[in-house]
């Protein structure tokens, strides 16, 4: 492995790696993988990685299949979401086009991000997953008990509301990078005043600080870091809104 860089939030080139690393949200990993005898390599690098940042592997062409065959696993394993990258050069994009490798990412399963927070929750994962899945089913249409069930299991595991769980997804999944705030809430279908009160809300960062960090790991691991699943409290987006998209 050539090399095994951080690039931050706002930074415009990446930096080594090291023990002493602090990421912060929405940091992510570039991994330059030139040849075969570096894949043990990436995989041990791996484990120090923090659960809220995506790995993004550049690789000449040829090893694109079997990088990404090697990291499937390990992705399913973690409850990531790894990006492989061919690259015709022996050296990392610029920072830009690493961030929009994480921005355009495949929308991710529901089913992986319970199992992200579970274990970030050390909770069940079967049980977050199930709760998860109640909340994002807006086709359902279970009956008040049904309904009282839920709202109950979700305040009591997570300290908040079914429709926090649907409105926290959204956020994590909407895509950034937008050119200015006004169209990221836009591709919401929402306005900027709405979008910037339930980002500060769930997450606790401003809009601009929200659109320049893509990825859906950070927005769960601040709306941890906000309250999500902290015993005795109480996390909300606090909006009466069912969802970003749903409505302006």
């Amino acid at each position: 492995m050539r090399s095994w860089m951080m690039l931050g939030p706002n930074d415009k080139t990446s930096t080594p790696i090291t023990p002493a690393t602090r990421f912060a949200l929405g940091s992510l990993a570039a991994a330059l993988v030139t040849e075969p005898d570096c894949f043990p390599l990436l995989v041990t690098a791996l484990e120090d990685l923090p659960p809220w940042v995506p790995l993004v592997a550049v690789v000449p062409a040829h090893l694109a299949t079997s990088l990404t065959a090697l990291l499937t696993p390990l992705d399913q394993a973690r409850a990531a979401q790894s990006v492989v990258v061919p690259h015709p050069l022996a050296q990392l994009p610029d920072a830009a086009t690493l961030r929009q490798s994480v921005n355009q990412r495949p929308t991710v399963a529901p089913s992986t991000m319970a199992h992200w927070l579970a274990r970030r929750l050390q909770q069940p994962a079967e049980v977050i997953e199930a709760l998860l899945m109640a909340c994002l089913d807006k086709d359902g249409s279970p009956n008040g008990a049904s309904r009282r069930t839920l709202h109950r299991r979700v305040h009591e595991i997570l300290s908040c509301r079914p429709s926090d769980l649907v409105r926290l997804h959204d956020l994590a999944i909407l895509p950034r990078l937008a050119d200015n705030t006004g169209q990221l809430a836009a591709s919401a279908g929402t306005t900027i005043t709405r979008l910037a009160q339930r980002v500060r809300r769930a997450l606790g960062l401003t809009l601009a600080n929200y659109n320049a960090r893509p990825g859906w790991e950070w927005p769960l691991e601040a709306a941890c870091r906000c309250g999500l699943g902290r015993t005795g409290g109480e996390w909300g987006v606090g909006s009466g809104e069912w969802g970003v998209g749903s409505g302006p």
